[in-house]
């Protein structure tokens, strides 16, 4: 009963654990194409383009999304465009 007890654990532990995504690919970045901010999803794809003009936006943001801004997770996401659409 206690093997059985025990495997049914490290079998919850390894599943757990693959389906916990690893730090370097949770990472969101934001920036902009073509005079609009993107975000760009943790795998690189674009995630959405906004309707947010880049040249409206104060020189150091501009600056900023040139060189991309990496963000750690949608909750940050989420303040970072809230701040920048206002």
């Amino acid at each position: 009963m206690k093997k059985r007890i025990f495997a049914a654990f490290v079998l919850l532990l390894i599943v757990f654990a693959l389906s916990t995504p690893l730090a370097e690919y949770t990472e969101w970045k934001i920036k902009d194409i073509s005079g609009f901010v993107v975000v760009f999803d943790p795998s690189g794809g674009i995630y959405e383009i906004t309707g947010i003009s880049v040249s409206r936006l104060p020189q150091k943001e501009q600056e900023d999304l040139a060189m991309g801004v990496k963000v750690k997770d949608i909750l940050e996401l989420e303040k970072i465009l809230e701040g920048l659409s206002q």
